[in-house]
C-alpha cells in the first residue's frame, strides 16, 4: 500500500532540492560567473572593429558566408543583447553600448553556429510547446552559449 505522508515528504524535499540546485545555477553561472567573465572583455569600439571580430568569430564557429548575420547597436536601450532568426540564413544580432564587447558577440553567435534557433522551430507553439522550448533554452541552449563565450569550447 501506498504512504501518502511519506510520499508528500519525498516531493516536498525533491523540491527543496530543485529549488535550491535552480538557484545555485541561476546565481553561480548564470550570472555571478557570467557577469564576472563580462567585465574584463574587449569592448567593440567602432565599426571596422566589429568587423575584423565577426569575421573571426564566424570562422572559429565554422558560420558559413551563405548565412547573413546583420549586427545592431541599440543606442536608446540599456542591457540589451539577443540574436532572431529573420528568415532562412538570415539573422540579426542586438546589442546596446553597455553590452557591446566580444564576449557577448561570441555568445550571441554561437546561438546561431549551433543551431539553436532552427531546433526550437521543431517545437510547437502550444502551452507544453513553450514550456519545453523554455527549459530547453534555460538548461541546454543558454549553458552551452555562456561556455563558448567564456571559454571557447564548442559542445
Amino acid at each position: 500500500m501506498v504512504n501518502i505522508k511519506k510520499t508528500l515528504e519525498y516531493t516536498a524535499k525533491a523540491i527543496k532540492i530543485f529549488t535550491l540546485a535552480n538557484a545555485v545555477y541561476f546565481c553561480g553561472f548564470m550570472i555571478v560567473a557570467n557577469g564576472i567573465h563580462r567585465q574584463f572583455a574587449q569592448h567593440i569600439k567602432s565599426q571596422s572593429g566589429l568587423e575584423l571580430i565577426l569575421k573571426d568569430e564566424r570562422k572559429k564557429l565554422s558560420l558559413k558566408d551563405s548565412i547573413k548575420i546583420n549586427v545592431n547597436l541599440n543606442k536608446d536601450k540599456k542591457h540589451v543583447a539577443h540574436s532572431k532568426k529573420l528568415g532562412d540564413k538570415d539573422y540579426e544580432i542586438s546589442l546596446s553600448n553597455d553590452t557591446y564587447d566580444i564576449t557577448t558577440l561570441r555568445h550571441e553567435l554561437y546561438h546561431i553556429a549551433d543551431g539553436h534557433f532552427e531546433s526550437q522551430e521543431k517545437i510547437d507553439d502550444s502551452f507544453q510547446g513553450k514550456f519545453i522550448k523554455s527549459i530547453k533554452y534555460l538548461y541546454h541552449d543558454e549553458p552551452k552559449a555562456i561556455l563558448y563565450h567564456m571559454t571557447g569550447i564548442k559542445l
